[in-house]
């Protein structure tokens, strides 16, 4: 839905880097998440297109670095859990 507007109405061996890149920005601008995931879905596509002989080269290669980082959300963790407070936590769970 991202892409399609973009460049889902052009042959897939003319669609090169920064034509591609210029439609994953539009998408970064919403979120960096869905950018990439598209970017690596454009991925997918144009290598399988290389193995058909479709198209020469995957254009996605050229983009790596090109979108900002995803930004990482770290877990809390509980650390010290041994076995007997590890089944009373469980039980604690079900409760």
């Amino acid at each position: 839905n991202d892409l399609y507007p973009a460049i889902g109405a052009m042959a897939i061996d003319g669609i090169t880097p920064p034509m591609l890149l210029a439609a994953l920005r539009k998408v970064e601008t919403r979120t960096v998440d869905i950018a990439h995931r598209a970017m690596q879905l454009c991925g997918l596509i144009f290598r399988y297109a290389v193995q058909e002989g479709v198209v020469e080269r995957d254009p996605t290669q050229d983009l790596k670095g090109a979108l900002k980082s995803r930004k990482v959300k770290h877990h809390a963790a509980i650390k010290d859990l041994n076995k007997h407070s590890a089944s009373g936590f469980l039980f604690a769970c079900r409760s």
